[in-house]
């Protein structure tokens, strides 16, 4: 289940409150051992996204632990699950502490030049209007993964090599003590 507490169906219960296979899924039931380390995974979805649309996403972690018995911590976790999901009927919000809040950064006007683009061997990068002195760069390729990284100088012209890199699309991300900027070129 990616939507166990069915939050894309109004929180309506299919089948009664059980889960696809008629019984509530428990560690206990699936033999797994009991140690310590509790790590989690989630998904939801699917959803899609598109340009410039805002998506309100409602996220909780709910966990119990009961030190009578493995029974108590289901029951306990059923019950903390139950009494979340009337509290979202009820039309209460709940706003958890400011850790979980995303800073947005103010828009920046500040750019940098690529060229040439596309490139094959060497592109170059001015970074004229950012000031600092020395910044990184991250160049990212479509899977999010960092394929060259270093240090440039602002206020001048920078060389980057990058015949080694795969042909694609890129992403190269700017880190001043100011902010970070990004800009996209491909490689030939």
């Amino acid at each position: 289940d990616t939507d166990p507490l069915n939050w894309g169906t109004e929180c309506m219960l299919p089948n009664g409150g059980y889960n696809q296979n008629g019984k509530w899924w428990t560690e206990e039931d699936e033999n797994h051992s009991m140690g310590w380390d509790r790590s989690g995974v989630g998904s939801c979805g699917p959803f899609t996204f598109h340009p410039g649309d805002v998506q309100e996403v409602d996220m909780a972690y709910v966990f119990a632990n009961s030190y009578f018995s493995a029974d108590s911590s289901k029951n306990l976790l059923i019950e903390r699950l139950y009494e979340l999901r009337q509290r979202v009927l009820d039309g209460e919000i709940v706003i958890p502490n400011d850790e979980l809040d995303i800073n947005e950064q103010s828009t920046s006007v500040h750019k940098f030049k690529i060229y040439p683009n596309p490139a094959s061997e060497v592109i170059y990068i001015e970074t004229e209007e950012l000031r600092g002195g020395k910044a990184e760069y991250r160049i990212i390729n479509t899977m999010g993964i960092v394929v060259a990284s270093g240090s440039i100088m602002t206020e001048t012209k920078n060389e980057i090599n990058i015949s080694g890199m795969k042909p694609g699309f890129y992403i190269i991300t700017v880190i001043t003590e100011n902010g970070i900027i990004s800009n996209k070129f491909i490689k030939h």
